[in-house]
């Protein structure tokens, strides 16, 4: 019997994505069932945030953040990895050492999602990965090359840039064990690592990826706050990226803000905290102090509400701080009584 082993990486607190990742693993299974597959799901949630704190002399033995010899792309990517990040790198690397030889080795996180969008190139997808599968060390599946062909294709892989996701990926027994091997030194978010394993090992296995896109990552669509990261950039949401474009300009006209408005709206829904935070930043550019001072501080407050990360070096969180100094210093400055009045 053909057997497929998906490795769930979850928190336990991060309940508000149980409904979603809930659905997407029901569609997932129910697919693999249809070519006769076995799924074994496996939930993986630890070591979680405090049992890294509590060993986090072991594992700052494995941190190496010496970049002298690195490539600069990755070399730009470097920071100082939080307790979240070092859980979730933990945790891949457990489903890593877990994954099964001659079987399907399925690693998602528990904000993939499944949108009706992109379900008929999921369904051709798992027909090429059937053809395909003895062939294949690893596949990449959150994130795409895109190419001329209208249809799905599966293409060998040639790194261009550092992944846009790591949700969801598949790789046989032997590539895990060099994965698992190759992420024991620490050095970047489990992203970057991975980009890294797969730049450096392009020519040595057999990698793949696919021309069109599969399936989403939740946190950077908007549905989710990043639970690991104090700035989460929504790569895979075409709005919010025109948005932010908008909000960069340095000065905004009246036909730039009517367009940028028009795009908040039609992301508002998402009660998103990365888009209220832009949304803040665009009214302070247009020196409306008090709205920016309340968009930012909504974004704070919904990031907390959802779970998000939140440490002292959060951009929302100093850009709302700093807004409510800047906004209670021109109150100050308007109650003062002028020098020169009469």
């Amino acid at each position: 019997m053909k057997k497929v082993n998906i490795f769930l990486i979850t928190s336990k607190y991060l309940d508000n994505r149980t409904t979603y990742i809930n659905s997407s693993l029901s569609f997932i299974k129910i697919l693999f069932e249809k070519f006769n597959y076995t799924v074994d799901i496996n939930y993986i949630n630890d070591p979680d945030s405090e049992t890294i704190k509590k060993n986090i002399d072991d594992y700052n033995k494995r941190i190496d953040y010496n970049v002298d010899n690195e490539n600069n792309m990755f070399k730009n990517q470097l920071i100082s990895l939080n307790e979240n990040q070092l859980s979730n790198l933990e945790k891949h690397r457990k489903a890593l050492q877990d994954a099964k030889d001659n079987e399907l080795n399925i690693i998602i996180e528990d904000d993939i999602i499944v949108t009706k969008d992109y379900i008929d190139n999921i369904i051709k997808a798992i027909t090429q990965l059937e053809k395909n599968k003895d062939n294949i060390d690893f596949l990449i599946l959150s994130d795409f090359n895109e190419n001329n062909n209208s249809e799905l294709e599966l293409l060998k892989f040639e790194f261009s840039k550092i992944l846009v996701s790591k949700c969801c990926y598949m790789t046989n027994k032997k590539t895990a064990d060099i994965l698992y091997n190759y992420l024991n030194q620490i050095k970047y978010a489990l992203r970057i690592s991975l980009s890294k394993f797969l730049y450096e090992n392009q020519d040595k296995l057999d990698i793949y990826i696919f021309n069109k896109c599969t399936f989403l990552e939740g946190t950077k669509i908007g549905l989710f706050p990043s639970s690991t990261k104090n700035k989460n950039f929504l790569s895979q949401n075409n709005n919010f990226i025109e948005l932010v474009k908008i909000t960069n300009n340095q000065i905004i006209d009246d036909n730039m803000f009517i367009e940028a408005d028009k795009l908040y709206k039609s992301l508002e829904y998402l009660n998103n905290p990365d888009i209220l935070h832009i949304y803040g930043l665009l009214h302070f550019k247009r020196n409306n102090y008090e709205k920016a001072q309340y968009y930012m501080n909504e974004a704070v407050y919904t990031l907390n509400k959802n779970k998000g990360y939140i440490s002292k070096t959060n951009e929302i969180l100093n850009n709302s701080i700093n807004m409510n100094k800047y906004t209670q210093n021109i109150e100050n400055l308007i109650k003062e009584k002028s020098k020169y009045s009469v």
